[in-house]
């Protein structure tokens, strides 16, 4: 029951605030992929769009870890557009987990300078927001990404 699912996170949330105070506890956006969606083709998980955030945001306040690849891979699921997504999402948080993927898959792959993800990423003023490059491939491709983010926050 997803309201009875939603009560209880809330709960949840309020009792690991409460203990963690004054850290700031983060809820990072869910990813949706095709094998997640119920026989209806509905989203049965949380906080996987702009709309659910908004929906959350409402019933209690929370500071959004924003995973970009997990809003990718939500997007191409659900038909959303990246581009509007992302934006909306940019202008509430300050706090990203960055890395790429092909729309199907949370992979977790580099940052390419030639790559659609990065020019997508200069079109939005990222300084001021805290990023966390969340990629598993080398040291030199992480390296590579890391010096293509400073680009944009700097």
């Amino acid at each position: 029951d997803r309201e009875k699912s939603i009560n209880a996170f809330i709960k949840a949330y309020s009792t690991i605030k409460t203990y963690a105070d004054p850290i700031k506890v983060y809820i990072e956006n869910n990813v949706i992929i095709e094998s997640n969606l119920t026989q209806g083709k509905d989203n049965s998980l949380m906080l996987t769009n702009f709309t659910e955030y908004k929906e959350l945001f409402s019933r209690m306040a929370f500071p959004l870890l924003l995973d970009i690849g997990h809003l990718k891979v939500t997007c191409r699921t659900l038909s959303l557009d990246f581009y509007r997504e992302m934006g909306k999402f940019v202008e509430v948080s300050d706090y990203f987990h960055l890395s790429d993927n092909d729309g199907y898959s949370d992979s977790n792959n580099s940052i390419l300078e030639d790559g659609n993800l990065f020019n997508i990423l200069k079109q939005f003023n990222l300084k001021n927001k805290t990023i966390t490059l969340e990629i598993y491939r080398p040291m030199v491709e992480i390296k590579a990404a890391y010096d293509l983010i400073l680009k944009l926050v700097c």
